[in-house]
């Protein structure tokens, strides 16, 4: 695997668009909430990418694919710490069991794939909602064709991918991506967020 395709697989790993974007909330979030989300998710993409970047650049693609399952939880929380919320990423096909998605973060997925089913691009696709007290935001996550080395079909892998996806991963659901698909997203929980009210109609 040449570098540039190593950069490019890393920034797929992590990649979710930092833009705003297909709004799918109440529209009761505060600015101040999305900002800090925006924030949070900005520093977790780059940080998760430069590290992804040096571990795949200096041991390769199945080092990298052990540092997502044993250190990417570990970033999260920190960063979530930093900027006072929880972070992480999920999927409706995911590969892990431990990071399944929650009601709300299901909703998410839901609504962006009926708008991708709907020809709109998944980096671009933004959730956001209130739940009783707590601002819940999401960004769609997309799978680009570097992504396929992991995620497209185990007949187009290499070997020791596969070898290395069947034992960490044996309930693994996340295969058989196209580029292009939504791979999942990328969420923001931040507790104590008094809503903005809603104007009657």
């Amino acid at each position: 695997m040449t570098l540039h395709r190593r950069i490019a697989l890393a920034l797929c790993l992590v990649s979710a668009s930092p833009f705003a974007f297909a709004q799918m909330s109440d529209g009761t979030i505060p600015e101040a909430a999305s900002q800090k989300a925006d924030a949070a998710m900005d520093e977790y993409g780059k940080t998760l990418r430069e590290t992804l970047m040096a571990k795949i650049a200096s041991d390769g693609l199945v080092a990298a694919m052990a540092f997502c399952s044993n250190e990417a939880a570990g970033i999260a929380t920190e960063i979530g710490q930093k900027h006072g919320v929880r972070i992480g990423r999920t999927s409706h096909r995911a590969r892990n069991p431990a990071n399944l998605p929650d009601h709300w973060k299901r909703e998410a997925l839901e609504r962006f794939s009926l708008s991708v089913a709907q020809g709109k691009d998944p980096a671009t696709l933004r959730y956001g909602d209130m739940a009783l007290g707590r601002a819940q935001i999401a960004r769609g996550i997309a799978v680009d064709a570097a992504c396929l080395a992991c995620h497209g079909a185990k007949e187009s892998m290499s070997p020791e991918v596969v070898q290395e996806l069947a034992k960490m991963y044996p309930q693994d659901l996340a295969t058989g991506f196209k580029a292009g698909d939504l791979r999942g997203l990328m969420w923001v929980e931040i507790d104590g967020t008094p809503p903005v009210p809603v104007a009657p109609q």
